[in-house]
């Protein structure tokens, strides 16, 4: 079954990262606020994460189809996976800005590709048994729940601190407040 997943994983990533980038426009070119929900509506580092998160949760639906009977704790690790995407995104974001000062589009790029590899390579690990994942089943799927309403909720209310703000226009969410 490693073999599989493996397969599964790689596959993942290439489609998550092409997903991923055609996220970023999914919002905008369509205009629909409940598209909102799951795609960037503005170009704040937070809104950006969701081109990360949202392709890797539908990809883990898809192979959960695959997997979930087989793998009692596939929910687990698939959580575990997808929680990283924005906090690896978020964290190497600030972290190379700190020193440049401003971004650079083919270093958020390098990190989007990485955040995916890194995702599915921990994916990978937790469903092969190489890692334990530490959560339930149950505890796993709720977790996702909340990150769906957490981020929902951003979108809408987002805290008026930099994470959230967009940085061509100063404003916060969806409803372009400034």
């Amino acid at each position: 079954m490693d073999a599989q997943i493996i397969k599964w994983e790689i596959t993942g990533f290439f489609v998550i990262f092409v997903v991923g980038a055609a996220w970023h426009f999914f919002y905008s070119s369509t205009g629909v606020q409940l598209i909102g929900l799951i795609s960037p509506v503005n170009e704040s580092v937070w809104e950006h994460s969701k081109m990360g998160t949202y392709p890797i949760l539908i990809f883990s639906i898809i192979m959960g189809f695959y997997f979930k009977e087989q793998i009692p704790h596939f929910w687990a690790a698939q959580a575990i996976a997808i929680y990283s995407v924005p906090i690896i995104m978020i964290g190497l974001f600030y972290f190379y800005t700190f020193f440049t000062g401003h971004h650079i589009l083919a270093i958020d790029i390098s990190i989007f590709a990485i955040c995916i590899a890194l995702a599915q390579w921990l994916s990978y690990k937790l469903l092969t048994g190489q890692l334990n994942p530490v959560i339930s089943p149950s505890v796993a799927l709720a977790s996702i729940a909340v990150l769906v309403l957490v981020t929902s909720y951003f979108t809408y209310f987002p805290p008026k601190v930099h994470l959230f703000l967009d940085a061509t226009n100063g404003t916060y969410g969806i409803n372009q407040v400034k």
